[in-house]
């Protein structure tokens, strides 16, 4: 059995989940082709195989009094479905950059953040300890959070003075057409949209509104207004500095650019050529999701313009429900 000290000591074994009942959290071994390969870190990483459950008061008590320099992280924040896996798979290109897509551990925290008690902020501090641990030629982390996580913008900038935030979206109307595609996503946003107005993160605007008689596109909509709204609350935060707020369409129609912008605001300086290298590379031609199929810009500006023509009738009786049901700061033209 391995000793709590031993797991914060390197990425080898991963946190990948917390059970608040039994108070326990597992651990499953990594190497950096599986952190990789593995798409998300929630139930489908694809782990080495070898186990452990630790009790979590135990890993806690472990990473309190491990008196170490986190390294610069950034953290991905997004709506879903506007290229921030891509985002991830560029930075992955950097050897000394260490990239977590989606980690499990930390959407549990963020789910559980709308009463922190003084046993959350341990957990907080515990779960971004261990999600910080890079290999020794490691020098950038990089979280690509889950959309829930969303709710945590402020409190990770606050956690750590050098952490950064991009936070990556998409228009509205992208981001609905992108919800309509499949019939998976639509059961997911509308599970989504129950979780957000039963704990009320999306606020007063949205008390009344009752997610059973939301079409997909309403649910959609009303999604990504609240996202929306968090993201417009950085804005305020006196870590401002340290937010990169982009447009998805950014990272498709100028990549270059947009990595220039993205490493320096998180101090990263790379020259010209190493950018022109990510973004030729041939892993970019590739759908971030799946590798095994093509995909570049074109593919997307196609793909939209064919969800258009299916659902654009829908995706406009959803838009206009979800102004009718915004503040005026949150209305979106």
């Amino acid at each position: 059995m391995k000793h709590p000290s031993e797991l914060l000591r390197s990425p080898e074994y991963y946190p990948l989940r917390s059970d608040p009942a039994s108070r326990e959290v597992s651990f499953v071994r990594m190497s950096r082709e599986t952190y990789r390969d593995s798409v998300f870190l929630d139930m489908r990483t694809r782990h080495l195989g070898s186990a452990y459950t630790l009790r979590l008061d135990d890993v806690i008590l472990a990473a309190s009094g491990i008196n170490f320099k986190p390294l610069p992280v950034t953290y991905i924040l997004h709506p879903a479905f506007c290229c921030s896996t891509l985002l991830s798979r560029y930075l992955e290109l950097l050897d000394f950059c260490f990239v977590l897509r989606e980690p499990l551990l930390l959407t549990q925290v963020a789910l559980s953040s709308s009463d922190p008690t003084p046993q959350w902020e341990e957990l907080f501090d515990c779960s971004i300890k261990l999600l910080t641990r890079g290999y020794e030629d490691a020098r950038w982390i990089v979280i690509k959070a889950h959309e829930p996580c969303n709710v945590l913008g402020r409190k990770l900038l606050e956690h750590d003075e050098r952490a950064t935030v991009i936070f990556l979206t998409t228009p509205q109307r992208q981001f609905v057409l992108s919800v309509l595609k499949s019939s998976e996503r639509r059961t997911w946003i509308r599970s989504r949209v129950c979780e957000v107005l039963a704990q009320g993160v999306a606020g007063v605007d949205w008390e009344a509104v009752r997610p059973s008689a939301l079409t997909d596109a309403q649910a959609a909509a009303c999604m990504w207004t609240v996202n929306d709204g968090l993201r417009r609350r950085l804005f305020a935060v006196e870590q401002r500095e340290r937010v990169l707020f982009l447009d998805s369409n950014q990272l498709i129609d100028d990549p270059q650019q947009t990595l220039r912008r993205i490493t320096r605001t998180c101090k990263q300086h790379l020259d010209d050529k190493e950018i022109a290298g990510m973004v030729e590379h041939p892993a970019m031609k590739k759908y971030s999701k799946d590798i095994s199929r093509a995909y570049d810009a074109n593919s997307r500006r196609s793909e939209i313009a064919q969800l258009e023509d299916r659902f654009g009738s829908e995706v406009d009786a959803g838009i206009e429900w979800a102004a009718r049901h915004s503040s005026p700061a949150a209305a979106v033209a």
